[in-house]
């Protein structure tokens, strides 16, 4: 059950120098509410502030629209001091986060999301037997949890040779025809230690 509405809520006084002019005692005070939309009673955004001046005296209480033009200019000239607290936009903040951050995880595990949703087609760097030298993997299945691979004929490519266009370009073409597979937990433990998966290319 979702528990939404709007709430009102108040939000400062000031004092003022002007006197009621219902019992032309008290000095009127002006207050000013917001009222905000909340789902499950967390904030989620003010919808309006509104001015209202009250007597400490007669405890009458006037809205913007029965204030006379001079009561009614003073209430709008302090209307701005009376700032909206961050905390009714909690519920925007929260969103607003919570989007940040799945972005974030999406863009910083992308090689993670590829290993778990393989296609046909990825081409995979790893790292050679000498340094500085890679091979080629290209997904040529998926069979479960397992990947089925084709390698390149080149094992010894350097880090020049390998960009996203010559991948799937002239280094396309030259996969053998052999493939052998491998179970995606082990293809995740390549990323980890020595990090010998290096990159994971797709279209």
């Amino acid at each position: 059950m979702i528990i939404f509405g709007t709430r009102t809520k108040l939000l400062t006084v000031f004092g003022t120098q002007q006197t009621c002019s219902h019992c032309n005692t008290g000095q009127l005070n002006l207050a000013y509410t917001v009222s905000y939309f909340h789902i499950f009673w967390i904030p989620m955004f003010p919808i309006g502030k509104k001015g209202i001046t009250q007597c400490p005296h007669c405890k009458q209480t006037l809205t913007e629209n029965e204030l006379s033009a001079q009561s009614r200019s003073l209430l709008n000239a302090q209307k701005s001091s009376a700032k909206t607290p961050l905390k009714y936009f909690a519920g925007l903040i929260l969103i607003g986060i919570l989007i940040v951050a799945i972005i974030a995880i999406n863009v910083l595990d992308k090689t993670g999301g590829y290993i778990r949703k393989p296609q046909i087609g990825d081409i995979y760097q790893v790292k050679g037997i000498s340094e500085n030298q890679y091979v080629l993997w290209k997904v040529t299945g998926v069979e479960g949890d397992s990947v089925v691979f084709a390698t390149h004929k080149e094992n010894a490519l350097s880090q020049a040779d390998i960009t996203k266009e010559t991948v799937f370009g002239k280094l396309n073409e030259d996969f053998t025809p052999s493939t052998f597979k491998m179970a995606k937990r082990n293809i995740k433990s390549m990323t980890q230690n020595n990090k010998n998966l290096v990159a994971i290319f797709r279209k």
